[in-house]
Formats: C-alpha cells, sequence, structure tokens
C-alpha cells in the first residue's frame, strides 16, 4: 500500500488528467519502467509549462506552445498505453 502512494504523489498530474483510470495508471507505474518513464516525462512537461506561463514579460512565450503540443501527444501516449495493457 505504501508503494500506491508513494507512486499517486509522483503522478499527481496525470492521475488527474485520467480520473477514471487511477488504479491501472498506479499499477503500471509500479511494474512497467517505459509507463514509469511516460509518466515521468508528462509530469516534467506539466512542470515545465507551468513555470513558463507564469514567467513575467510581455505576451506569451513561443515555447508554451511547443510545451502544450509536447504534453498533448503525451497524454496520447498514456491513453493508448493505458487501454493497450489495461483492456
Amino acid at each position: 500500500m505504501a508503494r500506491l502512494s508513494e507512486a499517486s504523489s509522483r503522478l499527481g498530474r496525470v492521475l488527474a488528467m485520467f480520473p477514471g483510470r487511477t488504479q491501472e495508471i498506479l499499477q503500471l507505474s509500479l511494474r512497467d519502467p517505459a509507463f514509469r518513464g511516460l509518466c515521468e516525462d508528462l509530469e516534467d512537461a506539466q512542470a515545465s509549462l507551468m513555470r513558463l506561463a507564469t514567467l513575467p514579460g510581455p505576451g506569451e512565450r513561443p515555447e508554451v506552445a511547443e510545451y502544450r503540443t509536447i504534453i498533448a501527444e503525451l497524454q496520447e501516449e498514456v491513453r493508448v498505453y493505458v487501454e493497450s495493457e489495461c483492456s
């Protein structure tokens, strides 16, 4: 149970994106290093986007659009991975 709690705290943003798949995501992250890495990449991209979006300056930074694209692609990868492994 402690491992699930630890995994849950590391995957907060990913779990929030897929609220109906919490258990599947947690289980996959514990047993599948490739999936865990994918989730970590998504978490990192989300954190970077949040930092970029709060930087002062006029207008939106070009990197913000890039990170939004990266995040959308990673979300789709996670969705496909979960569906293929848990369906």
